[in-house]
């Protein structure tokens, strides 16, 4: 027996039991039934629903069942001259879809449909929107999904209009309207979705939907340059000493991609360098304001380095450095005179490549190495192409030593013995 049935019967033996007593009437039979109902309505709205018994005489009671996605709804009403009356509140057509109406007396039944159709959208209208991120090169896009619903959240119908509205970056100074795009589209299968492609001025994009009367909120999406195009490398000197010891400070033009957009504060470059005797060198930065800043150190040997940016697989055009030996020419000449209470180190004479004096005022670096391994290191500056170290013989065990000088790519060693 079917769930219809079981309802029926139950409902039909409760009304016999609780109308049962010696002065009862004895009910008419219903021979047929046809229902008077519309064939759809909208979401919300009230629904009169008219079941016509035969014969017209019949006062058995009727009961009309009502399914659809808001469940089950049983009522009963006994007709008066063959006609029955029914209403679905509108708390039971709230819910979009389709309504089974069923009327039945004892196995006598009749059946209707009723479409409810959902109202028109209303605030507010969520559209998702993803990437949040893409190339400005008038390629790439990024895909906005609406579900346009009415007030009782049933999907708006199929084919509704939705416009989508796209407000891109424009060149300063230029109106918003330049900027502005307009995609109209349409639900289908409850959804309403639409590609909105980039242009090729790098920003943010800002996005919103609307259908009817229904609003959104905007969604931003930005807008980034794409790869950048070859660049140029500049250095404030690009003839320096090979002292292992000068900075030479690099950057590089405005970076931007071939539309002409500035390259995004952060992007990881890679900067290599070679030099003619094979050492390379790979160094991290990052872009500022769409330039590169960095600063290299100078090598200890003499030569032509060759510096390269790459970003993303691109590189920068190359740039040359001419690293010259130092300002101490090789071999430093050291002298070492062991006095009764110092040690007095004679560094130079120091030159250059043009055999003049280095700079005075030019720091030696000095070492002393003792019988038992242990090192001792000093400074002095260089005054007129001569650096002078004094070391105290305090604490100084007898035995030999080896003291060693450098100076820039200069350097220079040798060896005494301190008696005891």
């Amino acid at each position: 027996m079917t769930l219809l049935a079981l309802l029926c019967c139950w409902v039909i033996a409760a009304c016999a039991r609780g109308a049962s007593t010696a002065a009862s009437v004895a009910t008419l039979p219903v021979l047929g039934l046809q229902i008077e109902a519309p064939t759809q309505t909208q979401a919300g709205r009230l629904v009169s629903v008219v079941v016509h018994a035969t014969p017209i005489s019949a006062t058995a009671p009727i009961l009309l069942l009502a399914q659809g996605t808001f469940g089950l709804h049983l009522q009963r009403q006994a007709p008066v001259n063959g006609r029955a009356s029914f209403t679905l509140s509108p708390r039971q057509t709230q819910y979009a879809g389709t309504v089974l109406l069923t009327a039945s007396v004892g196995l006598v039944d009749a059946r209707s449909e009723l479409v409810i159709l959902p109202g028109p959208a209303v605030d507010p209208l969520l559209p998702a929107v993803g990437p949040r991120s893409l190339v400005a090169n008038g390629q790439h896009w990024t895909m906005v999904v609406a579900t346009p619903r009415d007030q009782f959240l049933n999907p708006v119908a199929e084919d509704t209009p939705v416009t989508l509205r796209a407000q891109h970056p424009v060149i300063p100074g230029a109106a918003p309207a330049t900027g502005l795009e307009m995609i109209d589209i349409r639900t289908r299968h409850l959804l309403a979705w639409g590609r909105i492609y980039s242009r090729t001025r790098a920003g943010q994009m800002l996005i919103s939907a609307t259908s009817g009367g229904a609003h959104s909120p905007e969604r931003a999406v930005m807008e980034v340059p794409g790869l950048p195009v070859p660049f140029a490398l500049s250095a404030d000197l690009i003839s320096l000493p090979a002292d292992g010891r000068q900075l030479v400070h690099i950057q590089s033009e405005q970076i931007v991609d071939r539309f002409g957009n500035v390259l995004l504060d952060g992007s990881n470059v890679t900067v290599l360098t070679s030099m003619a005797n094979g050492d390379r060198r790979s160094l991290p930065a990052m872009t500022i304001d769409g330039r590169i800043y960095m600063t290299l150190q100078a090598p200890n040997q003499a030569g032509r380095m060759t510096v390269t940016a790459w970003i993303a697989g691109v590189s920068s055009r190359s740039l040359q450095l001419e690293f010259t030996p130092g300002p101490a020419v090789e071999p430093i000449s050291l002298t070492v005179e062991i006095e009764a209470q110092e040690i007095v180190i004679v560094a130079g004479p120091l030159v250059g490549q043009l055999k003049q004096f280095i700079p005075d005022g030019t720091e030696v670096m000095f070492s002393l190495t003792g019988p038992d391994g242990t090192e001792t290191s000093g400074r002095a500056p260089t005054n007129y192409g001569y650096a002078t170290l004094r070391l105290t013989r305090s604490g100084l065990v007898a035995g030999t030593y080896t003291v060693a000088a450098r100076v820039g790519t200069g350097a220079g060693q040798r060896t005494f013995r301190l008696p005891p």
